[in-house]
């Protein structure tokens, strides 16, 4: 079983702080505490924190000491998971949907992330644990083989967060999965959300974002719309749980699932 961690620092929750690092602009990071990160500074490196939208400090420190907007905080802690891009007069914030790592999900049951960046600070909020935050951290100490700024790790999230969404799409065009209408409905319905936001990013990028994370920004919409064109096809079908349209038995949803856990825990 892969370490939840990886090579990454095995720091322990801390109050709703899951993790937090600043860059060192050479692909490595150095991890933060909250006191460290609470203590953060502009002109000190780029940072990130990844956070639990739910817990209490979390949402005492976004009201009390992060400095941003009202109405920006509002929208990180709302119960809103429809993924849209807003940008605001500091800062772009995007909500997005993420393959939920629970090996008993559906694979229409996706999780929410809140994204929130100003080309120097990186906050990203979740209720459910997450695969793609903790990936992108674990490189910053895999060889160092993490973005080299605030730019590129912002696009990593989103593109790797869309890589795998196109893989669950695979195995679900592939029969890998029991799907039914229902369910692929659902899923249709999230993903051509989820690609009209990253179009929306893409289409009107805030100034920090890089030429090369623009350029994968819009591979991400790309594959977005291929994954919504995918599913609109198996509408079409009329996809039905458990049918053997294309022979033999398919693969139980939750070995589905499974497989897309592989590569490292949930953050």
């Amino acid at each position: 079983m892969p370490s939840e961690h990886g090579t990454s620092p095995a720091l322990p929750e801390e109050d709703g702080l899951i993790f937090a690092c600043t860059l060192d602009g050479r692909g490595g990071a150095t991890p933060l505490d909250w006191w460290g990160a609470e203590e953060w500074a502009r002109g000190q490196g780029p940072i990130w924190l990844h956070l639990d939208r739910l817990s209490a400090r979390v949402q005492i420190w976004l009201r009390e000491r992060s400095e941003l907007k009202p109405r920006t905080i509002d929208a990180l802690l709302s119960d809103d998971i429809r993924p849209h891009t807003h940008h605001g007069k500091t800062g772009t914030t995007i909500v997005l949907r993420a393959a939920n790592i629970d090996p008993q999900a559906a694979p229409s049951d996706l999780v929410c992330i809140r994204i929130w960046c100003d080309g120097e600070r990186l906050l990203t909020l979740r209720h459910l644990p997450l695969k793609t935050p903790r990936e992108v951290f674990s490189g910053f100490f895999d060889n160092k083989t993490g973005p080299t700024n605030i730019s590129e790790t912002f696009e990593r999230i989103i593109s790797r967060m869309t890589w795998h969404l196109g893989q669950l799409t695979d195995r679900i065009d592939g029969g890998e999965a029991d799907i039914d209408p229902r369910e692929t409905a659902i899923l249709h319905r999230d993903l051509t959300a989820q690609h009209g936001a990253v179009r929306a990013l893409f289409e009107r990028p805030p100034e920090w974002l890089g030429a090369q994370s623009r350029l994968r920004i819009r591979e991400a919409a790309e594959r977005l719309h291929d994954c919504v064109e995918r599913l609109d096809a198996l509408q079409g079908r009329g996809v039905a749980s458990g049918s053997g349209e294309r022979g033999g038995r398919r693969t139980p949803l939750a070995s589905v699932i499974a497989k897309i856990r592989q590569v490292s825990g949930g953050a």
